[in-house]
């Protein structure tokens, strides 16, 4: 990369130890860990200087590293520059809005990282099958799913390095918690096909307990605590679940499993910044739901901005909540556009 035979900008997440000599320069030590890639074999994976310096120059920075005198190499670190398609040309099932019947998942649409193509592979596998099947499309909103972040992320940018999916892409990451995957996921994934008979069984048994826990917690009240209800009680920050049903004989016979109980403490402990986000989630979605005509030309729209008319034209986001999403785009773009669309909607109704 530093003598400039590779061109592309390398994972802002994991650099390779040359990017972090010329970026940490400040940095007097760095740390290596040395991983046993299995228990059968005595090959050590040393983390933390990953590379594509000539073979000659590894050898002899890693030897200097004391206990590593006599390492012996049985691969050389490399670095491989791969091309990707701009996923501003997909729609949000992963489809190739220019070529009927083709959909892309993994680095081809500019991510790194195992989950992040893992993820996309979901989608796009689904959605392939569903239109070879002449069903409709499955898509995943940001208030669903981390995958349904990553996606709208994608469709409406032109990254100019791997993009990574974290918790804080996400608006709405008190709804997308690990406790309540499956009764965020299970039903949408059974509409498609996705699950089967056992996992719906499953939720419904989580929910159906969740609710009988929940009936409990509202009815019974604690004397000890000016006759507050046990629901009162566990929005105390000292007050946990556990110390409720060892208190109160009618949650123990309840028997929670571990993480439904876990599940039910936190959505009854976090209840009011929930509701206070599924209110922004209808909001949010009020903009979300309208729908931008696709042969609508922006160039000709008055009053928007020129950034904002390139943008538009370039990524055509499909409704105005991927459009107030694009950089460029600000909110009296949008709010003009809005006007612009419904014109076009009222233009149309009137013509039959």
């Amino acid at each position: 990369m530093y003598a400039g035979r590779i061109q592309g900008v390398g994972p802002r997440y994991c650099p390779s130890v040359e990017d972090k000599v010329m970026r940490f320069a400040d940095k007097a030590s760095h740390q290596v860990f040395l991983e046993p890639e299995s228990l059968s074999t005595d090959v050590i994976y040393a983390n933390g200087v990953s590379t594509s310096l000539p073979a000659e120059v590894q050898e002899t920075f890693l030897r200097a590293i004391p206990g590593l005198e006599r390492a012996r190499f049985l691969r050389h670190g490399y670095a491989v520059e791969y091309d990707f398609a701009q996923p501003s040309q997909l729609t949000d099932t992963l489809a190739v809005r220019a070529v009927p019947g083709l959909w892309l998942a993994g680095q081809i649409n500019g991510t790194s990282g195992y989950e992040e193509a893992a993820g996309q592979g979901l989608v796009a596998g689904a959605n392939a099958a569903l239109w070879a099947l002449g069903r409709g499309a499955f898509t995943l909103a940001r208030d669903e799913a981390y995958v349904g972040v990553m996606v709208d992320d994608l469709i409406v940018s032109n990254p100019s390095e791997p993009y990574r999916m974290f918790t804080s892409r996400a608006e709405h990451r008190l709804l997308l918690r690990h406790d309540n995957a499956d009764e965020r996921l299970v039903p949408r994934a059974a509409e498609v096909g996705l699950v089967g008979n056992d996992a719906l069984a499953g939720l419904d048994a989580k929910r159906a307990a969740k609710d009988a826990a929940k009936a409990v917690l509202s009815g019974v009240r604690s004397a000890e605590h000016g006759h507050r209800t046990l629901a009162e009680l566990l929005l105390r920050p000292e007050v946990t679940l556990a110390e409720l049903v060892a208190r109160h004989a009618e949650l123990a016979a309840l028997e929670l499993e571990p993480e439904t109980a876990e599940s039910l403490e936190v959505e009854l402990k976090y209840s009011g910044y929930i509701e206070r986000q599924h209110e922004n989630v209808a909001r949010m979605k009020r903009q979300e739901s309208v729908e931008i005509p696709q042969d609508l030309d922006y160039r000709a729209l008055s009053g928007l901005a020129n950034e904002a008319k390139d943008k538009l034209a370039k990524l055509r986001p499909r409704t105005l909540g991927q459009a107030a999403r694009i950089a460029g785009v600000r909110p009296p773009d949008v709010a003009l556009l809005a006007i612009h669309v419904e014109r076009r909607r009222r233009e149309r109704a009137e013509r039959g």
